[in-house]
């Protein structure tokens, strides 16, 4: 019964993280400050109040239309709102508070970078050595063999993917994967060690 709590409060919680980072991605992109100042309407600027920013509720109870003006609100919160709460939920699998906190960063990490991509078509250099930096740590809190092989997953990833990105652009004139793709793949790599040519084949396949 505690535990069924435990997942449930750090449940609600992962959905009010993913809630915030969803509108930090959109206050970026509308060059808003995405710290200060209270949420408004996507549609008509209208401010609104706490019960009518509640993760995943309003969305569904509203059918993703505003209240205030009818308009529609933008998939980017109940997306957000979602992937907060599986990252928060998947941390705590492990049972561990290092691990599982290392983790939820590095998940919450992922989802901005997602969040971003999906808006901008770009992934931020910043957060993406921020990824780097949270995969070192998992990687060297397993064993200094986990590191090593990390660093090596790593570097290997960076060489074959930037070296196919430069290859697809000189024959067909044309970028098919992007700088910060292949940056971040080699990022993720870092923790996956030999996973990460099946994760590359799934995510290719998805």
């Amino acid at each position: 019964m505690t535990g069924a709590l435990i997942f449930l409060g750090l449940g609600l919680l992962g959905l009010c993280v993913g809630s915030f980072i969803a509108t930090a991605v959109l206050r970026a992109f509308g060059k808003e400050n995405f710290v200060l100042g209270r949420s408004r309407c996507d549609g008509c600027g209208h401010a609104l109040g706490y019960l009518d920013t509640l993760p995943l509720v309003i969305f569904m109870r509203r059918s993703g239309l505003a209240a205030c003006c009818g308009g529609r609100i933008d998939p980017l919160h109940p997306a957000g709102e979602l992937g907060g709460l599986v990252v928060l939920v998947a941390a705590a699998l492990p049972g561990r508070v290092i691990e599982g906190s290392l983790l939820a960063l590095h998940g919450f990490a992922l989802l901005a970078l997602a969040l971003i991509d999906l808006k901008t078509r770009r992934l931020p250099n910043v957060l993406v050595a921020g990824c780097a930096f949270v995969a070192l740590l998992l990687a060297a809190l397993r064993g200094r063999e986990s590191l090593v092989i990390g660093l090596a997953a790593g570097a290997l990833t960076y060489l074959i993917l930037e070296g196919v990105r430069r290859a697809f652009a000189s024959l067909r004139g044309q970028a098919g994967l992007g700088g910060g793709d292949v940056k971040l793949i080699a990022a993720l790599a870092l923790c996956l060690g030999p996973l990460t040519p099946a994760v590359v084949a799934l995510s290719a396949a998805l």
